[in-house]
């Protein structure tokens, strides 16, 4: 009879106070930067295009974006917070052959590190040492497997975060439209003042090739460059009688191209994953289908897309077999 190890099993995971989850021991360090990153994205819009907003009176609008913030926010922390679907180490010998024909995938098969027959639909993660039971894949940005327990809060979590930054970037866009004469009229001063500065630093910039190396040197000037338009726009607008901070046009300008590098950037995963949840199926699986030549067909009807969404949204989550 196999003898689970119920002790060691979850070792990759970082356990608070002996009772709480919180991602890999691995990707500390990735957990703390994808937090932070989070939360400058939404302070970013909390204190330029939040506060500007209410200047224009587009409360619904701001309102709609704190409700994408918090929601992004909530499902990383119940990403990383959830125990993925960990299956427990055992001591199982190695049978002598499996005979498995199709996609592995839907197979049980032995897993010679964890030492048990693993369940149709789980996978071993080579990151973290342990088999997860639905198995999508390691996913580094948020510092844990995503399995069957976290899946759908992690496919929430690129959803709202790319509907958030593509909402703020939108937003922004409009703002910059309404600030228009205003930003004509300093880009006018700052140039009348300062433009032979300005256009030979980028001369230089471009001349010195320092765009096509990813040095540090060509990003403290660049940055430099950048920051010049920020420092010399202030100091023209505090000349006007109560200026606020956030009424600087380049600033939202600045502020707007942050905001649509990071929804295209999370377009692609967005689209990749809304794809697989789609056809309710995991990353991990459609791969095990290709890798049988069987080169998996997506099924486009739309009752079936629905309904598979429906399936996503509503799979019941088994229980965590983890306990301390």
């Amino acid at each position: 009879m196999i003898k689970f190890d119920t002790d060691n099993s979850f070792d990759a995971l970082n356990i608070v106070q002996g009772k709480y989850v919180c991602g890999s021991k691995n990707d500390r360090f990735n957990i703390i930067g994808t937090f932070v990153f989070i939360i400058f994205l939404f302070s970013l819009n909390f204190l330029t295009i939040l506060q500007l907003g209410f200047l224009y009176d587009t409360y619904i609008c701001n309102l709609f974006g704190i409700f994408l913030g918090c929601c992004g926010i909530y499902h990383f922390f119940a990403t990383v917070m959830t125990e993925p679907g960990i299956l427990l180490k055992g001591d199982l010998e190695a049978p002598i052959e499996e005979n498995i024909e199709g996609p592995r995938y839907y197979s049980q098969r032995y897993c010679r590190t964890c030492k048990i027959i693993r369940p149709p639909k789980s996978s071993h993660c080579s990151n973290c040492q342990h088999c997860v039971e639905g198995f999508d894949h390691h996913c580094f940005w948020v510092g844990t497997c995503i399995g069957i327990r976290n899946w759908r809060n992690f496919v929430l979590l690129v959803t709202f975060m790319q509907l958030g930054a593509t909402f703020f970037a939108i937003q922004s866009i409009i703002l910059t439209y309404l600030q228009g004469n205003q930003i004509v009229s300093i880009w006018t001063q700052m140039f009348d003042e300062y433009s032979l500065t300005v256009l030979s630093c980028l001369v230089l910039y471009f001349l010195l090739g320092c765009w096509k190396v990813r040095s540090v040197c060509g990003g403290i000037v660049l940055a430099s460059i950048f920051g010049y338009f920020i420092v010399d726009s202030y100091l023209l607008l505090y000349k006007q009688n109560d200026f606020k901070y956030f009424q600087n046009p380049i600033l939202t300008i600045y502020v707007m191209l942050t905001y649509l590098l990071v929804s295209f950037g999370l377009l692609g995963v967005m689209l990749q994953n809304m794809y697989h949840v789609s056809q309710f199926k995991t990353a991990k699986e459609i791969a095990s289908i290709n890798q049988t030549n069987l080169h998996y067909q997506y099924n486009l009807e739309k009752s079936r897309i629905a309904l598979n969404f429906y399936q996503f949204l509503t799979y019941s989550i088994p229980a965590s077999r983890f306990q301390r």
